[in-house]
Formats: structure tokens, C-alpha cells, sequence
């Protein structure tokens, strides 16, 4: 059985796909690996791309799908992992050669099912990554331990899918991300940190294109990002009933707290607006229900300004739509 499940989502990538599946070939002081990529549909030359990888990597497989957004991408990987770790990827982020090592050493020293280091926006010359030569090596640091890690991620979210490790037996259990959300990154975090501690490795373990140089990379769309994080709390307090009353209204507060900023610098609303009444609000004790019912409406502001994308059922599969920008009725 392998070690490390490599689970790489693919939309349209074909530009930085050679580059990172060189990466994960290279990952040193390992086991047996695996790679399974999940190809959501790209309609570039990706689907060629990932054929020439598999044909000169034996540990590599694809998983094709029809367009279902990453969440949806992300799990059809996450359960059909055989190793003991699973290691996501974006199918254009680049992995230091000592990254899963230092995170699967790091997991181990402190008994945690899940560990994670930082990401890097970096430029890309000729299909490469520009990497700078200043930063610590992931084996070179000393690995934090988070015993509590529901507290921070709370309020805020520190690294994207590339940068964590998850035990596979327990991705699993979890139920893998939330697809009742498009940028889904957020739910696998608060899922597993309410259920076991974090390992942190302080130094860059992978780097990726910095704004606007990925066509259609999610982590650009501030929008549907914050959209998505208050779609997230609400999902999470909603399926969680032992949730801590403290931590809930952190994540209230959090979520309220964003909604109505961009309101106020995004959408003009003045200090009578409905957001910033749900945020003082939010400083008052409240029910999980009603937590959960604030959350979701927070997100409407977001749809004023910009188009979202939400996740619908599309001939019983999974898929999405984007919702265009609309002006609610007065």
C-alpha cells in the first residue's frame, strides 16, 4: 500500500502540469507514492498533458469528470486514495522536494492527522516556477504544534489545499470537503481541526502563481473566496451540535465582521445597512440556528457586486452555476 496518495485537481492547467508532476517525482525520503489526478472537465490540452504523465509514470492514474467545480474534483481523489497519507494538490502549485516529508515528520513527532506549511506567490518563467533561493528548507525548521487549531481557524484561513497533509483514514471519515460550497478548501480545515490537533511546518513548501497568472484560479476571486468562507461557517456550525459556544461566536462575529466591510467599502452601504446591524448582532449571544441563518444570508452581499458560483445538481450530478451580480429589492 502506498504511503502518500498524491490527489491533484486539473482544470485547465495544461501550462503548469509537467512542472508539478516533476515536483512530486522528485519528493524525497519516501515510501511507495501514488498520483491520482482528477481532471474536472478541462477543456485546454490538459487531458493530453496528464496522458503523457501517466504513460511515463507508473504511479499516476487520472480520474476523468465532467465540469463539477473543485469540490466535487477534490473528493472524487480524497476516496479513491489508497495510501496512508493523502497529500492535495492545485494542479498548478509546485512542491518543494522535502515538502511531504517534513509534514508527514511533523504529523508523526506530535500523534496529529493533519499538518500543513505556507505557500508562496511566485512568477513562472518558461513553465517554471521562479523560486527564491532565501527561504528555510522544510527539513531545516523546527514543526509547531497547534492543540487547539478550531480557535484560529475560526477567524481566518492561512493557506490553501497545497499546503496540507491529511491522514487518509481520516480525510475519509470526515467526509472529505463540503460540496454544498464551490471553493471548498475551507470545510475540510474546520472539519478536521475540530477533531484533531494541527502540526505546522514555519517555512514555504510550495509555490504558486502569483495574481493573474493562472487562468481561472479561484484564490483570485476575492468575491467568491469570502462568499465562500461565510457559506463554510454556516455549513460547519450547522453539522456540528457539540460545536464550543466560544468558538461559534468567533466564527459569527468573523463572518459578519467581513460581510458588512464589504458592504461598507465594496457596496456603499452606510451604517444603517442591514450588515452592519447583522454585525452588532453578532456581539450578542445567539442560538446555533440562528448563527447558522445569519451566516448564510451574509453571503448575499458579496452576489451585489459580483458573480458567485454555486454548486447545483445537474442531471443528478454534481455541478455549479454562476449566479450574476444582482441588486436586491428594496
Amino acid at each position: 500500500m502506498p504511503q502518500i496518495s498524491y490527489v491533484v485537481t486539473v482544470y485547465n492547467k495544461a501550462e503548469f502540469l509537467p512542472a508539478v508532476a516533476e515536483a512530486l517525482k522528485n519528493q524525497r525520503g519516501l515510501g511507495e507514492v501514488e498520483a491520482i489526478f482528477v481532471d474536472d472537465g478541462s477543456t485546454d490540452n490538459s487531458p493530453e498533458v496528464l496522458e503523457n504523465i501517466v504513460a511515463n509514470w507508473p504511479a499516476a492514474r487520472v480520474i476523468r469528470q465532467l465540469n463539477s467545480g473543485p469540490a466535487p474534483a477534490t473528493n472524487a481523489g480524497i476516496f479513491a486514495a489508497r495510501g496512508d497519507w493523502i497529500k492535495i494538490m492545485d494542479g498548478d502549485d509546485v512542491l518543494h522536494e522535502d515538502a511531504t516529508r517534513s509534514l508527514v515528520d511533523a504529523a508523526r513527532k506530535f500523534g496529529s492527522k493533519f499538518a500543513f506549511g505556507n505557500i508562496a506567490l511566485v512568477p513562472w518563467k518558461d513553465s517554471q516556477p521562479v523560486i527564491p533561493q532565501t527561504t528555510p528548507a522544510p527539513l531545516a525548521v523546527e514543526p509547531e504544534h497547534d492543540t487547539s487549531p478550531l480557535v484560529q481557524f475560526a477567524e481566518k484561513m492561512t493557506f490553501n489545499p497545497s499546503c496540507l497533509l491529511i491522514e487518509t483514514k481520516f480525510a475519509q471519515a470526515i467526509g472529505g470537503v463540503d460540496t454544498r460550497v464551490f471553493a471548498q478548501d475551507y470545510s475540510l480545515y474546520l472539519r478536521a481541526a475540530h477533531r484533531t490537533s494541527f502540526a505546522y511546518v514555519p517555512t514555504d513548501i510550495v509555490w504558486a502563481p502569483g495574481a493573474g497568472q493562472a487562468e481561472g484560479r479561484v484564490s483570485d476571486d476575492e468575491a467568491q473566496i469570502l462568499h465562500d468562507l461565510n457559506a463554510e461557517l454556516a455549513c460547519f456550525i450547522e453539522e456540528t451540535p457539540d460545536i464550543d459556544k466560544a468558538v461559534m461566536h468567533r466564527m459569527l462575529t468573523r463572518g459578519t465582521g467581513r460581510a458588512w466591510k464589504w458592504a461598507s467599502r465594496r457596496a456603499g452601504h452606510s451604517m444603517f445597512s442591514e450588515y452592519f446591524l447583522m454585525y452588532l448582532l453578532s456581539r450578542l449571544p445567539t442560538s446555533r440556528a440562528r448563527a447558522v441563518k445569519r451566516l448564510f444570508k451574509s453571503r448575499d452581499i458579496f452576489r451585489t457586486t459580483n458573480p458567485v458560483r454555486i454548486p447545483v445538481k445537474i442531471d443528478g450530478r454534481d455541478g455549479y452555476e454562476t449566479m450574476p451580480a444582482w441588486k436586491p429589492d428594496n
